[in-house]
């Protein structure tokens, strides 16, 4: 990557592929909450959230 030229390949490369782990972790945490701040803790009530 380091080798590109500046451009818009490199700039999509270093914002999309290479800061997809972050807003992967910060999507699976969200949801994570999202699931554990409802009242109603069922498997049927999480199913219907999927």
């Amino acid at each position: 990557m380091l080798k590109l030229p500046l451009g818009p390949e490199r700039i999509f490369f270093q914002l999309v592929m290479a800061g997809g782990g972050k807003v992967g972790v910060v999507i699976f945490f969200s949801i994570s909450a999202w699931f554990f701040l409802d009242r109603e803790q069922t498997i049927k009530s999480n199913l219907k959230r999927v």
